[in-house]
């Protein structure tokens, strides 16, 4: 087949599209041409998706951290109130033998 038909069996309007429809004119290279663009943009928002995933890392990172140090804090506060309680009942035991020492004593005598 030579050049020249290659050129008319190209610039041969499709079925289905109008006449005045510039790319039914446009030979097939130009058309592999506007499809690869086509494509760059498609990657373009490609890289778009990729932020939106940083975004949810960033977000699961801060909740993460956030309950980390609620976790942080309930253990302390647990913990000095077990230390309180042990102190407080440490001291009414140590009042109690001593009023029972003091009533041994004062039974002796």
């Amino acid at each position: 087949m030579l050049h020249s038909q290659v050129c008319r069996v190209s610039n041969v309007i499709e079925p289905g599209r109008k006449e005045n429809f510039p790319r039914a004119q446009t030979p097939i290279g130009a058309r592999r041409r506007r499809r690869r663009r086509r494509r760059r943009r498609r990657r373009r928002r490609r890289r778009r998706k990729k932020r939106g995933g940083i975004i949810i890392i960033v977000v699961v990172v801060v909740v993460v951290v956030v309950v980390v140090v609620v976790v942080v804090v309930v253990v302390v506060v647990v913990v000095v109130v077990v230390v309180v309680v042990v102190v407080v009942v440490h001291v009414v035991v140590a009042a109690a033998a001593a009023a029972a020492e003091t009533t041994v004593v004062m039974l002796e005598t």
